[in-house]
């Protein structure tokens, strides 16, 4: 049985702050699954696990054998460089340029720097080209080629469910799967611009209007009379309403009211109020500059479309305005008359100058996570004490 470990990329990992604060790369869904489901996914019979940072850990722990394939979790896999991956021989690296893709050794590994540090002799050069996964707008960016390769991977071999009675289906059907127990009556969907993928559990509420692509996983629901343009992925227990364009939100997140929301990475356990309107295209339409962790300031994303960027258990009142390629870290409870800053801090209490206390922004999680019927484990509160007493300092 093969065992696979997907290791955090160091200058992904800071890279796609504020998202990895609280999740190993390895955790984070794009397409329709985590890199972790993925591999799973392609080869049922093997064990995956992560290795990230040391702080990460105790929530991520990781697995070994005697032989282990170290798979970078942001190279996003295709059918050729899979098939590689599984053929190299032990004590082989298969790089390009100054990326580890991935490695197949014996050694085992305490903690993802000494991974970054090991020396590797033997080394295969890949020369195609791969999609690689280190900035925060790369998510929406990257959407719609990662749906294609995980919805084909998905639904290879199986049979939708039916289309439930009184919906409108534009487009071949082959583009539409359904898992069963699913939930939508009165809805426009179109796949002819892309395929859409309905989970067990979901919910559509009639008179939304969406269009391909669109992977609705377990538990998410879509309010009635949204619009959805693709390409769009909402994780599990996700609820959202309004105006949505290449969105992608991990899990337990909510949008659940009119506003717009484009080409925009949200975390887990975010909620927008009512009428937040985030920006994706700036007046001039010049391309959209947003803060990097990694240079510690705003650099050009070269994307004339970026919205949105939020960390896990971040917060927007009511009527909130937000700029072009705006960034807000971890726990941020966002409000007030003017637009906020384009870098709200992680644990920022409304006008970015105050922080949020501690043991507030706990409270306001727990209260959020109790509503969906789920606990905060100690190892996530760990996490975030880690995070406000470190803010952005993660690999120090």
């Amino acid at each position: 049985m093969k065992n696979f470990v997907l290791f955090d990329d160091k200058r992904a990992f800071l890279g796609l702050l504020p998202l990895t604060f609280t999740r190993a790369i390895a955790d984070l869904r794009l397409g329709i699954f985590t890199p972790l489901e993925r591999v799973l996914a392609l080869c049922p019979s093997a064990s995956a696990s992560a290795l990230t940072q040391s702080y990460l850990q105790e929530k991520y722990p990781t697995h070994f054998e005697k032989d282990n394939i170290y798979l970078n979790a942001s190279v996003l896999l295709d059918a050729d460089l899979w098939q590689t991956i599984l053929q190299l021989p032990l004590d082989m690296a298969l790089v390009q340029g100054d990326v580890l893709i991935a490695y197949r050794s014996s050694a085992h590994f305490a903690q993802v720097a000494e991974l970054w540090a090991y020396p590797i002799d033997k080394k295969l050069t890949w020369e195609k080209p791969f999609a690689y996964l280190s900035r925060t707008w790369h998510l929406h960016a990257l959407q719609g080629q990662a749906f294609d390769f995980d919805f084909e991977l998905k639904t290879q071999n199986r049979t939708s469910a039916p289309l439930p009675a009184h919906n409108i289906l534009i487009g071949d059907a082959e583009n539409l799967f359904i898992e069963p127990d699913v939930d939508f009556q009165g809805v426009s969907l179109n796949v002819s611009t892309g395929a859409i993928y309905i989970d067990s559990h979901a919910e559509i509420m009639e008179g939304a209007l969406i269009r391909g692509s669109l992977a609705l996983l377990s538990h998410a629901k879509i309010k009635m009379g949204a619009k959805l343009y693709g390409a769009n992925l909402l994780g599990p227990y996700c609820q959202v309403g309004g105006e949505l364009s290449n969105v992608v939100m991990q899990a337990y997140s909510n949008k659940g009211h009119d506003g717009f929301l484009g080409n925009a990475s949200i975390g887990a356990w975010c909620n927008l109020g009512a009428d937040t309107n985030a920006s994706n295209l700036k007046n001039n339409y010049a391309s959209v500059r947003a803060f990097s962790y990694l240079e510690n300031q705003e650099i050009d994303t070269h994307l004339q479309f970026c919205g949105l960027c939020m960390g896990d258990h971040s917060k927007t009142a009511i009527n909130t305005m937000l700029n072009t390629g705006t960034v807000v870290g971890v726990c941020a409870n966002i409000f007030g008359a003017d637009f906020p800053e384009k870098h709200v801090q992680s644990f920022t209490w409304g006008d970015n100058q105050t922080v949020h206390a501690f043991d507030k922004a706990l409270e306001t999680a727990q209260s959020m996570i109790q509503r969906r019927n789920q606990t905060l484990e100690m190892a996530d509160k760990n996490i975030l004490k880690y995070i406000f007493d470190k803010k952005t300092d993660i690999l120090a």
